[in-house]
């Protein structure tokens, strides 16, 4: 058991990566991380309907170019998450895309690995904390964060071209044209950016908090 009282700083802190921890769990199977907001030219070659997806009521050419959340592994569209690979043909995502994945696992990894060991050292023994280091361990989770938001620069969110491929699963080529594309902050990017916050604002309070062997008299 910890051997004296933790400070109301450190419970705060605790509270604010657990929180931030919890937040990029969610925001990382969240679907609708971003919205990619379309501007499109429909030509229905005289048929007056676009392709039906099977299985559903919606249409592969409305979930594939009209206004849609997207996530790291599905996209959305009618509170329903759709699969990026179809009929075994899959996009191909560009480096900015794969690094704000990366990114995205790699803070869940380490923030799960830094949480236990923080809660760890609390209830064995709260002298023996290191609180600069984990200090340095937020920082780095709240860069790692941060940097999920490269999905706003990468060619789902840029490219015109981007969803070619169900073009030519659905043989539509030249029937819908893509001429503007932009992606917004949705559901799982606000809930990035409020997880990035909060290990900064951890990080400054391990910092405040420092060494407790400094403070406390044998």
């Amino acid at each position: 058991m910890a051997d004296y009282k933790v400070s109301c700083r450190v419970g705060l802190m605790v509270i604010l990566i657990i929180t931030a921890w919890s937040l990029s769990l969610a925001m990382r199977a969240d679907c609708s991380f971003v919205k990619r907001v379309v501007t499109l030219q429909v030509d229905l070659n005289g048929t007056g309907m676009l392709p039906d997806m099977p299985g559903s009521g919606d249409t592969m050419a409305e979930l594939a170019f009209s206004n849609s959340g997207l996530g790291f592994d599905e996209w959305f569209l009618r509170d329903r998450c759709y699969d990026y690979c179809m009929r075994g043909m899959c996009p191909s995502f560009d480096n900015n895309f794969n690094t704000a994945k990366a990114m995205c696992t790699a803070v869940n990894v380490l923030a799960g690995i830094g949480i236990i060991t923080l809660l760890w050292q609390l209830w064995f023994s709260t002298r023996s904390v290191k609180y600069t280091d984990f200090a340095i361990f937020f920082l780095i989770c709240c860069l790692f964060q941060g940097l999920t938001l490269l999905i706003l620069r990468s060619d789902l969110c840029n490219d015109l071209d981007f969803f070619e491929y169900i073009e030519i699963i659905l043989n539509v080529t030249n029937s819908i044209e893509v001429t503007n594309v932009t992606c917004l902050l949705n559901r799982g990017s606000r809930m990035a950016i409020v997880a990035t916050a909060f290990w900064f604002v951890a990080a400054v309070i391990a910092m405040i908090e420092g060494d407790p062997d400094e403070d406390v008299e044998d």
